[in-house]
């Protein structure tokens, strides 16, 4: 299956009031929500540094929010590291966000964007997952596919799920593989990352 990246697009815009209703919830109603507008410079210049909006709150200070989506929920979090492999990093490597919320069907999990970004750069980049993306490449050319992969994550074995996502926008010559891990919370935390869970 092709991933379509406009769909997804589309998919996240669409969600924007149930996402602004829990920004209010968490951080209050006095809050200002400023979304990146990737039609202006400067929401093109916010959404490199992977910031989607930013709240500011009443006492003067902001925070910057990186959202993602998924439509189904694993009890994990998909981490990019190649949004075109093997050339082009993911978000992960421009992160400036200061928190992620991760949005899935009924629930948000909201993670120091800090701390993760932390711990992918210290620890997940130092594991040998480029071999494991090209391998699941050459397995499955021009297809999405995932693979369940085991890892030593700072001495515990812990199984993680590689994640292709093949892109081919109609009508294009173009096409790309980004390539992701997907990781449970639950090792997340244990490698020092704060992950709090809210229902919607």
């Amino acid at each position: 299956m092709t991933h379509d990246f406009d769909s997804d697009l589309r998919f996240e815009q669409s969600k924007f009031a149930v996402q602004n209703s829990f920004y209010k919830r968490l951080y209050g109603n006095d809050i200002r929500i400023e979304r990146a507008d990737y039609d202006t410079e400067a929401g093109r210049m916010l959404q490199r540094k992977d910031i989607d909006l930013i709240l500011h709150l009443p006492d003067g200070k902001s925070i910057s929010i990186s959202e993602k989506h998924r439509k189904s929920f694993y009890g994990d979090i998909l981490v990019e590291f190649y949004s075109k492999f093997p050339h082009t990093l993911g978000w992960m490597d421009n992160s400036e966000a200061d928190v992620m919320t991760y949005f899935v069907p009924g629930k948000v999990v909201v993670i120091n964007k800090k701390e993760l970004v932390n711990f992918y750069k210290t620890t997940l980049k130092n594991l040998n997952f480029e071999q494991l993306f090209s391998q699941l490449v050459s397995a499955k050319p021009r297809r999405s596919a995932s693979e369940s992969q085991f890892v030593t994550i700072n001495g515990r074995r812990e199984k993680v799920t590689i994640i292709q996502a093949y892109n081919h926008p109609d009508g294009s010559f173009d096409s790309w593989y980004t390539e992701s891990v997907a990781i449970s919370l639950n090792i997340l935390r244990w490698n020092g990352v704060t992950c709090d869970e809210y229902e919607l």
